[in-house]
């Protein structure tokens, strides 16, 4: 009979019920802590992109375009990869290609790499390019590829637009759906190649001529692979004009 009974439309709770409650809820806020630090620690890095989401904003440079790679917007400093909006490529670009144009977009960036969301037509400045000194950096720099022999590479394919900045993860399987189609509506394959200590690389994926292989290459999209072929630099882009054949699952290996 000298129990404490609670009854719920008192102001309080008796003292060994607000006692027990209070203990309760410390340990259990104790315990959402600990699980989001312990997590924190334990779950993988999934990268550093931004995606500067309702900020389109004016660039301007000179288009670049190849039937596998797709178009680029190139000027004296940085080299862009152009993604449509959604799950679509910017070919149509393609048609001010060797020009200087004005491109409104948004900025996908991540590990140093620049990639734009188109928002509109490309509007042509001039025919060539503007000036001699950005003649001369940009023709330097993307005019002649450069081979760097043949490699055989360790990473993953992915879709540039997601895993640059647009989504997290936008990689591995957890992505796979998402990167495929990506890949199908026209977006430039990228393989993400990892060396032994962590170190990445980012190369333009084309077949071994140079061509399209985007969809011999879906198959193998979210997961670690190794493959083998040339690599050459465009640019300040590496290409990697892989032989779809070697294409093969791989867990550990390097660059």
């Amino acid at each position: 009979m000298n129990d404490e009974f609670y009854i719920g439309y008192y102001p309080k709770a008796p003292a060994a019920t607000a006692r027990h409650v209070r203990r309760v809820v410390v340990a259990l806020a104790i315990s959402v802590v600990a699980a989001g630090v312990g997590l924190a620690l334990v779950l993988p890095y999934l990268g550093g992109g931004i995606f500067e989401f309702g900020q389109v904003r004016d660039f301007q440079g000179v288009m670049r375009c190849d039937a596998a790679t797709g178009p680029r917007l190139t000027d004296a400093e940085v080299d862009y990869l152009l993604v449509g909006p959604g799950k679509s490529g910017a070919i149509e670009m393609c048609g001010a290609a060797g020009q200087t144009v004005m491109l409104a977009g948004t900025l996908i960036t991540r590990d140093g790499r620049r990639l734009i969301e188109t928002a509109g037509p490309a509007r042509v400045l001039a025919s060539g390019l503007v000036s001699a000194a950005l003649a001369g950096e940009v023709m330097d720099s993307s005019a002649t590829p450069v081979s760097l022999g043949n490699l055989t590479l360790t990473g993953e394919i992915v879709d540039p637009k997601c895993y640059f900045g647009v989504m997290n993860p936008g990689e591995g399987r957890a992505h796979r759906a998402c990167a495929i189609l990506c890949l199908r509506g026209g977006i430039t394959p990228v393989f993400v190649a990892k060396d032994r200590a962590g170190a990445t690389a980012h190369l333009l994926i084309t077949g071994p001529r140079g061509e399209p292989i985007t969809e011999e290459l879906l198959r193998w999209v979210g997961e670690g692979v190794a493959g083998r072929g040339e690599v050459v630099r465009t640019g300040r882009w590496l290409t990697w004009r892989l032989d779809p054949g070697t294409l093969h699952l791989a867990v550990n290996g390097g660059l």
